[in-house]
C-alpha cells in the first residue's frame, strides 16, 4: 500500500525522495520493496536455542503468572 502511495505522489509530479521521507522511509528501502521478491523470504533458525523452555516449565510459569494472586 505504501508503495502504491509513493508511484501514486511521483505519477503526480512529486519527485520520490521527498515522498519517501515524508512517510518516514529512505528511498533505498522503497527500492527494495519494489524488487523482484516482495514477499519475505527469512526462514527463521533451523534448530531450537538450547535455553528454550521445557513443556513442564511452559505450563509451571503460565499457571504461575495466571495466579489469583498475580492477576492484577
Amino acid at each position: 500500500m505504501i508503495v502504491a502511495l509513493i508511484e501514486d505522489a511521483v505519477s503526480a509530479g512529486a519527485r520520490r525522495q521527498p515522498a519517501c521521507t515524508q512517510l518516514g522511509l529512505s528511498v533505498r528501502t522503497v527500492e527494495r520493496w519494489r524488487g523482484a521478491h516482495p514477499a519475505d523470504e527469512r526462514h527463521g533458525p533451523r534448530h531450537a536455542p538450547a535455553n528454550k523452555y521445557t513443556d513442564a516449565e511452559r505450563r509451571a510459569i503460565c499457571a504461575t503468572v495466571t495466579a489469583l494472586a498475580y492477576r492484577d
